[in-house]
């Protein structure tokens, strides 16, 4: 995600979410369209910045694609 010449995200497994935590992180609230790299065209609009903030998805082998609340990565429990 570019953001005024700025990437603000890149390389992302959930790119419209880890976006809207970015966008929020700089005060940044509303909606947000996503715009296709070679044509420009829109190609998904995240209505509420905020709300879009607070989710994540989650696939695994004993569920598929849902949405979750995001809490952040827990570095603290991580051993050597």
């Amino acid at each position: 995600m570019v953001l005024d010449g700025e990437v603000i995200v890149s390389d992302a497994l959930e790119p419209c979410y880890e976006t809207a935590r970015a966008l929020l992180a700089r005060g940044i609230t509303g909606s947000i369209t996503f715009l296709d790299h070679n044509t420009l065209n829109p190609r998904i609009t995240i209505n509420d910045i905020e709300s879009s903030a607070k989710l994540t998805v989650v696939e695994n082998s004993r569920c598929g694609p849902r949405l979750v609340k995001w809490k952040p990565f827990d570095r603290e429990g991580l051993q050597s």
